[in-house]
């Protein structure tokens, strides 16, 4: 909001709450609290205000996305910020909402980077590029700049596209591209550029948004020399978890409480582990068994590292984060394993933008309009085609649909 400061907005927030009734009540004094008070003093109303949303008419909920995700994510509660999202989707689908189907797959798709899967992810902005072809436009009107990224999309591409929403005032949309380069970095072994991308991030933080890159900070500080800065926002992560009690926050601090200990890292390890393995959060789980696989390497553990590393790719791979694979398949490489944990070519072989490219292919789209949905070059579609064709073991398009699963194949309309 223009003139207004966001201080002055939570007390707005609170005035609204005091003069409404009902769950709306709960949730202005909710949103006014994650922006008014000290985290774990927050957490309460959060809590109350996330519960009443999901108890609004349908009707209501399904224009309350961004409160649905600004909630979930501040409370790290994953699944239920999935769960909301998908239901009110549902709503605005059903009633020819499309405006609010748009805005739920949207943030969905972004929300499923932090705490859920890319490939998940990837169905869903597939949707919302439907979604704004049904209402009459070419494309999305604010590209999400961080699937982009977590997709192989080149970075000064996605660093122009998050100036340009950031020129036009979407900061968010902006700092969601900064944040995803930042892990493309860390998955490519460039730790300083990842530190210097979230510094300015974490120094300035916003609300529910900056604390879910908490742990991509500390381990880009841990792994390029800056010890302190890793040890202040590993303890803040702890006390986020503290307080919020989540499985998904408490995992990933246990992460960055091994990626910061010298001597005692092996418990915190298995804890995040542990912790994440009763979440969805299937990358953080990955990105668990890879640093835990690392310091098992280097700790001369060769066998128990080859056993973490395996379960790291086999995640990585299922979850579609193919940025972490390379890292991954290097550690092994070092133990003398070839990383191969398939012996046949399957769908499940495909890069993330291979799948979604043989996906739009086997539902008859033409190399231009798959071009125009993913934001890449008719050339880099036949290009991703013949790998697929390769890998898949099909000469035609109309292979592909057998190859693939139903699912893969067929026009998804649920998120």
């Amino acid at each position: 909001m223009n003139g207004v400061t966001r201080d002055e907005l939570g007390h707005r927030l609170v005035a609204g709450a005091d003069l409404a009734g009902g769950p709306t009540s709960q949730i202005l004094r909710g949103l006014g609290a994650i922006i008014l008070l000290p985290y774990a003093e927050a957490v309460a109303p959060a809590r109350a205000a996330f519960d009443a949303i999901r108890t609004l008419p349908d009707a209501e909920m399904m224009h309350l996305g961004s409160a649905v995700a600004s909630l979930g994510t501040f409370l790290w509660d994953a699944a239920g910020r999935s769960a909301a999202l998908e239901h009110a989707a549902k709503a605005a689908r059903d009633t020819g909402a499309l405006q609010a189907l748009d805005s739920l797959l949207w943030t969905t798709a972004l929300s499923d980077l932090w705490g859920g899967t890319v490939r998940r992810a990837v169905r869903v902005e597939e949707l919302v590029r439907e979604v704004r072809r049904a209402m009459g436009y070419d494309g999305e009107n604010v590209p999400n700049v961080a699937v982009l990224a977590w997709t192989g999309t080149a970075c000064d591409v996605v660093e122009g596209m998050a100036q340009d929403a950031a020129r036009t005032g979407f900061g968010g949309v902006a700092a969601s591209g900064t944040a995803s380069l930042a892990v493309r970095d860390l998955a490519e072994g460039r730790y300083q550029s990842a530190f210097d991308r979230l510094g300015p991030l974490v120094d300035d933080p916003f609300l529910q948004a900056t604390p879910v890159q908490y742990p991509d900070y500390v381990e880009a500080a841990a792994r390029s020399r800056h010890p302190q800065e890793a040890a202040t926002v590993s303890r803040l992560l702890t006390s986020l978890a503290d307080a919020n009690r989540s499985a998904w926050c408490r995992g990933v601090a246990e992460r960055a409480l091994a990626l910061t200990s010298a001597d005692d890292a092996e418990p915190h390890h298995r804890a995040s582990i542990e912790a994440l393995g009763t979440t969805g959060a299937e990358m953080d789980l990955a990105r668990s068994h890879l640093v835990y696989g690392e310091w098992l390497r280097r700790a001369r553990r060769r066998h128990a590292a080859g056993e973490q590393l395996h379960l790291a790719l086999r995640h990585f791979r299922r979850s579609g984060a193919d940025l972490f694979v390379a890292r991954t398949t290097a550690e092994l490489a070092a133990l003398g394993d070839a990383g191969d944990v398939e012996s046949a070519p399957r769908r499940s072989d495909l890069t993330t933008q291979e799948h979604t490219v043989a996906r739009l292919a086997a539902q008859g789209r033409t190399n231009s309009e798959i071009a125009a949905n993913l934001f890449i070059s008719t050339n880099t579609v036949d290009y991703h085609l013949r790998k697929v064709f390769q890998k898949l073991g099909v000469s035609s398009r109309r292979q592909l649909a057998d190859r693939l699963t139903p699912s893969a194949a067929g026009h998804t309309t649920t998120p």
